[in-house]
C-alpha cells in the first residue's frame, strides 16, 4: 500500500525543513511549498521532495501545492498576512478533503494578547478547527532555542550572552525535536485528532544557566548580559526585520520576562510522541558551535561581528512600531548615504579611489611618524601643522587632490589619498606610523570604518590612536551620528588599542559657516539660550598632537574639550559686533529657516556655500531628512538642553597654551566676517 502524500508548508523555514527530511527518510512523498527555490530547496529536491515555489497568501499557489496530498503541515511564518495564509491553506484544504492536519500554533496564542501575530494566530487555529472531516492536531511551541542560538558567536567571541531575557526561565526545544513531533504525528495521526501538544526541552533554564552551558561547550567563560529592549528592536530593524516582526518579538521578549515560558514547562511531549528523550541544551549548543566559523575566538572576527551590529543600531526605529515602557528612547528622521558631509574634521567629500602615496614635497627623516585622517579637514589640517611644527613625521590621509592637499605637502607631510571606507586602503595608510587620529565624518558608514581602522590598527602595531567623537556622543542621543559616536568609541575600547577620545563642544569654525550672515548683520539660527564655550579646531589640532606624541597618560581617557567662556547665541552676536565693531543681531528661527538659509540663501540671508550641500545630502527616508540634517536638528535640542555646556582647563593643561577666546578666533579670520 502506497504511503499518502504529505504536503510542508515553509519547507525551507526551521521546522518545515526537518519535517521534510524526516519524513522523506521514512519514504513517504513529500511537496515542499518554499517562497523561493534555493540551497534548502535544492538539498529536499534530491531528497526526492517536490518543489513548489510560491507564496502561502496566494490561493493559486496553495492549490498548486497542495495538489495530490492527502495530509500537511501548516506554518505561516512571521509576518502580516498570517491569518490571510490560515484561510488560504484551509479553503484549498476543505476543496482536497485533506484528511490531516498538523498546525503550528504558539503556547501565548490568546485573543487578548496584544501582539497582533498572536491573536490572529489564535484566530487560525480556530478557523482550522473548522475544516470539515479532517483531524487536526495543534502544535503549541513556546520560544525555540534556536532563537538563544542567534547570538551563539558573540558569547564565543566575547564571552558575553546578549538576550532580553530578564529573570524569565524556559525550557527551549529543539528545531528537531518539534519537527520529530509533527513528522510523527503526520506519518501516524491515529489518536492525535483535536489535540494539542507543546514540545519543549528537558529543564527550565534561566539566561545565567544557558550562560553556564555555553561556557562548557565553547570553552570560556560565558556571562549572562540582560540586553534592553530598545536595543534589541534597534538591531532587528538595522538587520532588515519587518516593522511587523519586530513589534510582535518585543512582546514576545516582554512576555519572556514575565516568564510566561515557564508556565507548565517542561513536558514529555516529546518523549510520548517520538519514544527518544528531548535534546539538552547543551547537545543543541554544540551542534549549532560544530558548524559556526566564530567558534574561536579570534579578533578578525570580533570586528567582524561588532562593525554590522554596530551598523544596524544606528538605523533609526520606524515610526509605526508602537512604543514599549522598556524600548528606550525613540529614535525619529533618516539615515543615507553621504557624498559631502559635515563634521569636526571639516567639510569634505569622500571619492572612491584606491589608496596611493602622492609624491613631491619635503621627506622627513623623523624618527617617528603619525598618520592624521581628514587631513584637510578643520582639526586634521591643525593637528597636521602641529606635529610638522614640533618636528614629527606626518602621513596625511586626503579624500582627493586638491588645494589644501598640495599645502600640506609644501610644508612637508607625506600625502596619501584613499577613503576610510577602504579596508584596503586604511591598512595602507595605517603601515609603519607610530600613532593615529581618526576622525570621520558626521555620515553613514561610522561604526564599519572605526571597525576597520581598529582592525588594521591592530595588524599594524599602532602605539596610540586619537579618536574624533562629540560631546553629545551617548547612548540614549536621538542624533544618529551622536549615537554612532558614541558606539564608535566603545569599539574603540573593545579593540584593546591603547586610545583617547576626543568631545568637543560646537566648533568656533561655525561662525565661519554662518559668516554670510554675519556680514549682512543678523545671524539666524534655532538656538535657544543654551550656552557652549566654542573651541577653534587650531586648539584640537594641539591637543591631537601632543597626546599622540606622550599617549600614555592619555590612553583610555575621555576628554571634553571647550573653549574658555560660555556663551549664549545672542551673547555671541554681541561678542562678534564688540570684536568687527558693528551691530551683530541674533534672531532665534525654526531650523528649518536657517537650514533654507544654508542651502539657497533668503531674506537678509546670503546663501553659504559651505552648508550648502548639507541639507541636501543623504535623503532617501519618508520625511526625506537626511542623517546630516536629522543630527544638526537634535544638536540645537541637545543644545537648548545645556549638553554642550561647560568649560574646562584641559587644552591648556595638555597643550601648555590657553584656548583661543571667540574675540580672538574672529580677530585671525577678520576677512571672513567683513
Amino acid at each position: 500500500m502506497s504511503k499518502p502524500r504529505i504536503l510542508v508548508m515553509t519547507a525551507a523555514g526551521r521546522t518545515g525543513l526537518p519535517t521534510a527530511l524526516h519524513l522523506l527518510d521514512e519514504s513517504f512523498p513529500v511537496t515542499a511549498l518554499v517562497r523561493k527555490e534555493d540551497h534548502r530547496s535544492a538539498r529536499l529536491k534530491a531528497k526526492g521532495a517536490t518543489i513548489v515555489a510560491g507564496s502561502v497568501t496566494d490561493v493559486d499557489d496553495m492549490r498548486r501545492a497542495i495538489a495530490g496530498a492527502r495530509r500537511a503541515y501548516f506554518c505561516a511564518p512571521i509576518g502580516e498576512g498570517n491569518l490571510t495564509a490560515a484561510a488560504v491553506f484551509a479553503t484549498a484544504a476543505a476543496e482536497r478533503g485533506l484528511e490531516s492536519v498538523v498546525a503550528m500554533s504558539q503556547w501565548l496564542a490568546s485573543p487578548a494578547h496584544p501582539a497582533v501575530h498572536t491573536r490572529e494566530t489564535w484566530l487560525a487555529d480556530r478557523l482550522l478547527a473548522l475544516l470539515p472531516d479532517t483531524a487536526v492536531t495543534t502544535i503549541n511551541v513556546g520560544f525555540f532555542a534556536d532563537n538563544d542560538m542567534q547570538t551563539l558567536a558573540y558569547a564565543a567571541q566575547f564571552g558575553r550572552l546578549l538576550l532580553p531575557y530578564g529573570s524569565g526561565r524556559n525550557a527551549p526545544p529543539s528545531n528537531e525535536d518539534i519537527a520529530a513531533v509533527i513528522a510523527e504525528i503526520l506519518a501516524r495521526p491515529e489518536g492525535h485528532a483535536g489535540k494539542t501538544y507543546r514540545p519543549t526541552g528537558p529543564a527550565l533554564l534561566s539566561g545565567e544557566d544557558m550562560a553556564g552551558i555555553l561556557s562548557t561547550v565553547l570553552g570560556r567563560t560565558v556571562r549572562y548580559v540582560d540586553v534592553p529592549l530598545w536595543l534589541v528592536r534597534r538591531i532587528m530593524n538595522g538587520m532588515g526585520f519587518s516593522d511587523y516582526a519586530i513589534a510582535q518579538t518585543s512582546e514576545y521578549y516582554l512576555e519572556y520576562q514575565r516568564n510566561a515560558f515557564a508556565v507548565g514547562a517542561p513536558t514529555d511531549v516529546v518523549r510520548r510522541i517520538t519514544g527518544r528523550e528531548p535534546e539538552d541544551f547543551e547537545a543543541i549548543a554544540r551542534r549549532y558551535a560544530a558548524s559556526l566559523p566564530e567558534a574561536t575566538p579570534r579578533l578578525g572576527a570580533q570586528l567582524r561581528l561588532m562593525a554590522p551590529m554596530a551598523a544596524a543600531l544606528l538605523r533609526p526605529l520606524p515610526r509605526t512600531l508602537p512604543p514599549l515602557s522598556t524600548a528606550g528612547p525613540p529614535t525619529d528622521g533618516a539615515s543615507a548615504s553621504a557624498r559631502t558631509r559635515p563634521s569636526g574634521c571639516g567639510a569634505t567629500t569622500f571619492s572612491k579611489q584606491s589608496v596611493h602615496t602622492v609624491r613631491g614635497g619635503r621627506t622627513t627623516m623623523a624618527s617617528t611618524t603619525y598618520l592624521i585622517t581628514a587631513a584637510t579637514g578643520a582639526t586634521g589640517s591643525a593637528a597636521v601643522d602641529a606635529l610638522l611644527d614640533a618636528g614629527q613625521g606626518v602621513r596625511a590621509l586626503a579624500h582627493r587632490e586638491d588645494e589644501r592637499a598640495e599645502r600640506l605637502r609644501a610644508r612637508g607631510a607625506e600625502v596619501v589619498l584613499g577613503d576610510l571606507d577602504d579596508y584596503g586602503a586604511t591598512k595602507a595608510a595605517l603601515r609603519g606610523v607610530d600613532g593615529a587620529y581618526f576622525c570621520y565624518p558626521i555620515a553613514l558608514g561610522l561604526v564599519q570604518a572605526t571597525a576597520q581602522f581598529a582592525q588594521a590598527a591592530r595588524e599594524a602595531g599602532v602605539g596610540a590612536v586619537v579618536n574624533m567623537s562629540q560631546v553629545i556622543a551617548r547612548e540614549d542621543a536621538r542624533s544618529h551620528a551622536a549615537f554612532g559616536h558614541w558606539l564608535a568609541e566603545r569599539v574603540f575600547d573593545w579593540s584593546g588599542l591603547g586610545v583617547t577620545h576626543l568631545r568637543p563642544t560646537f566648533f568656533a569654525e561655525w561662525l565661519l559657516y554662518f559668516s554670510p550672515m554675519i556680514r549682512q548683520g543678523t545671524i539666524y539660527a534655532p538656538y535657544g539660550l543654551g550656552k557652549a564655550a566654542l573651541i577653534a579646531a587650531e586648539d584640537q589640532g594641539r591637543v591631537i598632537a601632543r597626546i599622540l606624541q606622550d599617549p600614555e597618560p592619555h590612553k583610555g581617557k575621555i576628554y571634553s574639550l571647550y573653549g574658555p567662556v560660555e556663551y549664549t547665541f545672542p551673547e555671541i552676536a554681541e561678542a562678534l559686533g564688540r570684536t568687527l565693531d558693528k551691530q551683530i543681531l541674533y534672531r532665534q528661527v525654526p531650523f528649518e529657516v536657517m537650514a533654507q538659509a544654508f542651502i539657497a540663501g533668503g531674506e537678509g540671508v546670503a546663501r553659504n556655500d559651505a552648508l550648502s550641500g548639507y541639507a541636501e545630502s543623504n535623503r532617501g527616508s519618508e520625511s526625506g531628512e537626511s542623517h546630516t540634517t536629522q543630527h544638526l536638528r537634535e544638536a540645537a535640542i541637545d543644545h537648548d538642553n545645556g549638553l554642550f555646556s561647560g568649560t574646562n582647563d584641559l587644552v591648556e593643561r595638555i597643550t601648555g597654551r590657553a584656548p583661543m577666546t571667540i574675540e580672538e578666533y574672529v580677530s585671525t579670520h577678520r576677512a571672513a566676517f567683513v
